[in-house]
Parts: C-alpha cells; sequence; structure tokens
C-alpha cells in the first residue's frame, strides 16, 4: 500500500527522461493519429505526467499553470497533421501575460511575456507605449538586457512601421510586433533528466520579469470583445 509520503513524492519533479525525447523523435517522424494511439501509455507516463509535476514544482512561485493541447489547429494550415512535435505549458498571469515552458525532441524551451493572441486593444496599448520616449526606452532597455543574458526576443510581428509611425522610427524595430516574448532555449543535455531542469525554468522566468511587468503595466488584459 502506497503511503501518503509517497504518494507525495510521486508528485515531486525529478526530471524527464530518454523516454520523454523517444517519444518526440517518434512523433516527429511520424505525426499521424496511428502514431499517437500506440504511444498513448507512454504519451501520459513519458510526458505529460512529468511536465505536470515540473508545473506543480513551479506553482508555489509562479502560480498554476495548464498542459497546453496537442492538437494542432490545422484550419489554415497547409500541414494535415494533427497532432503538434512538442508539447507546451503556460502560467497565465493576472496582468494579461504569461510564463511558458515547451519540451520537444530539440530540447526545452521556457519564455515569458506577451505569447498568445493580439487583440487589436493591446496592439494599440503596446505600439502607443513603445512610441512614448519613456516607456519606449524602458523596454529598449529590457530587451537589452535579456539579449546579453541569452534570450531571443520574438513574436508576432509585421515586416515595416505600422501605419501612422514615422519608418525613421527611432524604436521602429519595436513596433512591428504585435506579441512579444523573451525565450530561451536549451538543446537536450543530461541536466534535463535531474530537478535541474526545474531550476533552469525557474531561472529563466524570474529573469523575464522586467518585461513582463513592463507589458502588464502598459498593455495589460485585453477588453476587446469580437462584434
Amino acid at each position: 500500500m502506497k503511503t501518503i509520503a509517497d504518494q507525495k513524492d510521486q508528485r515531486r519533479f525529478d526530471g524527464f527522461s530518454e523516454a520523454t525525447f523517444r517519444f518526440f523523435r517518434g512523433l516527429t517522424e511520424n505525426p499521424s493519429k496511428t502514431f499517437w494511439e500506440r504511444h498513448q501509455d507512454e504519451w501520459r507516463r513519458d510526458v505529460l505526467a512529468p511536465m505536470e509535476r515540473l508545473l506543480a514544482g513551479l506553482e508555489a512561485e509562479f502560480g498554476q499553470g495548464n498542459v497546453l493541447s496537442m492538437r494542432r489547429d490545422n484550419r489554415f494550415s497547409p500541414d494535415p497533421s494533427p497532432y503538434k512535435t512538442f508539447l507546451g505549458a503556460v502560467v497565465t498571469l493576472d496582468n494579461g501575460m504569461c510564463h511558458y515552458v515547451e519540451i520537444s525532441a530539440e530540447g526545452m524551451t521556457a519564455a515569458g511575456g506577451w505569447k498568445f493572441n493580439h487583440p487589436p486593444d493591446q496592439v494599440e496599448r503596446y505600439r502607443s507605449a513603445v512610441d512614448r520616449d519613456e516607456s519606449g526606452q524602458a523596454l529598449v532597455q529590457i530587451a537589452s538586457r535579456l539579449r546579453e543574458k541569452g534570450f531571443v526576443l520574438t513574436g508576432d510581428r509585421i515586416k515595416t512601421v505600422p501605419r501612422g509611425f514615422s519608418p525613421d522610427h527611432p524604436r521602429a524595430e519595436w513596433l512591428g510586433y504585435k506579441t512579444i516574448c523573451a525565450e530561451v532555449h536549451w538543446p537536450v543535455d543530461a541536466w534535463m533528466f535531474t530537478e535541474e531542469a526545474l531550476n533552469r525554468v525557474a531561472d529563466a522566468w524570474r529573469e523575464t520579469r522586467p518585461l513582463v511587468d513592463w507589458l502588464g503595466t502598459h498593455v495589460g488584459p485585453s477588453n476587446w470583445t469580437c462584434r
């Protein structure tokens, strides 16, 4: 009979495993319904369970996380594959931003910022904040520090300066973003098979807090509704 201590220990994150990455290598080679149905046990044991334990270990500091669906929304995609080849999880914050972690055959990714969706009111507030000298320069300084620490600034963006802004705007690089987050990627390494993986994600999320806070202050949650 399992004791309460045994049950608690099952919730303790002690790393992913070679089986985790083996599952994703197989799924990447064959992202089909057939593969998925034949490997449900491995998915639950080697991928979903450790991700849930990772989120549980981060919850006290960062809040409750949610594992995202593996199903692809391919309604507007030329790729008919029904499943993603990675597993993502997100902690959604009250300020409208998020922390994100992902595992795939290539390794792990951790990110923080404004990652999903770009309703018009958020985009408008973001660009207004970039345009203003004080808040815009603060964003540039935050981004510069993150890049120095190995983060990449990424997100949905347009290739040109948005309408209404000068092409030679001093922060033209930043005006084109419609979502923006800072992320760091790690290729598969032995530390991912230990609790160090939790520590790395936690450290990355802490490093992105200045960006998350800036976005929470100047962009915030969306109030937009479809009419």
